[in-house]
Formats: C-alpha cells, sequence, structure tokens
C-alpha cells in the first residue's frame, strides 16, 4: 500500500537512527497504537518524519491501519481528495502535510459511509475507500 519509492527511504530513515530516536520513534508509535495519547504519538511521528522529509500521509496512516483495518484508515491522497469531492464534504478539507484534525474527520467520514452501507462492501477501511474511488 506504500508506494515503493517511500518504502526505501523509511527503511533507510530507520537504519539512520541513533538509539535514542529509535526509543522516541518507538513511544511514539506506542502512544499512537496503544495509549489513550494517540493524537500525541501521532504528532511526535509526524514530527521526526518531518526533519527526515517523510511525513507523508502514506507513510503517517500505514502502521495504525494495518494494526486495526476497521477502525483507522490508510489515507492515500488522491483516494481521499476524491472522496470528499465525490461526497460533498465542505467541512474536510485535505492538506498534503498530515494533521491529526484532517485524519480524525477522515476517520469519521469512512465510519459514517460504513454505518450506511452493507458489511459485505466494507471488510475494512481501505476496501471501503477503494470502492468509493472506483465507484464514483
Amino acid at each position: 500500500m506504500v508506494s515503493r519509492f517511500e518504502k526505501p527511504k523509511f527503511r533507510d530513515f530507520l537504519n539512520s537512527l541513533n538509539k535514542d530516536d529509535k526509543t522516541y520513534l518507538a513511544n511514539a508509535y506506542g502512544k499512537r497504537l496503544f495509549g489513550r495519547a494517540k493524537q500525541q504519538g501521532f504528532e511526535e511521528i509526524c514530527d521526526l518524519l518531518k526533519i527526515y522529509k517523510l511525513a507523508r500521509w502514506s507513510v503517517i496512516s500505514a502502521v495504525p491501519f494495518y494494526f486495526a483495518p476497521t477502525r483507522e484508515a490508510f489515507v492515500k491522497p488522491t483516494t481521499a481528495k476524491h472522496i470528499i469531492k465525490f461526497l460533498e464534504v465542505e467541512e474536510l478539507h485535505y492538506h498534503p502535510t498530515p494533521s491529526w484534525e484532517f485524519y480524525q474527520g477522515y476517520v469519521a467520514l469512512i465510519d459514517e459511509v460504513r454505518a450506511s452501507i452493507t458489511p459485505s462492501i466494507s471488510p475494512n477501511n481501505a476496501a471501503l475507500t477503494g470502492f468509493l474511488m472506483i465507484s464514483s
């Protein structure tokens, strides 16, 4: 799901981190995935990735999506923009720089759509967003 161009950059990024930065990143992912400080974890991950010019939606949203595919969303920029436009959601504005506010709004939108359709169309949030992308 993450582009083949981003995977090696992310791998190299991880290999270049010193022990303290690896611990910081692991703790940030712990907050994001398991803790009550999900927003703080998201922002800490973004802050570290920004330093290395890797703060992209697909990189930020991949791990949480794989961890909880029916609760979290994998944000692909083109897909997100297309869904927002197709559903005519005026209060949600896509920005290339990842933000917690957009992510929460996007997940809420996906949850709202999921609640109004048959479960067979949406075994997880990536399948649902893919379905919305091709059906519009």
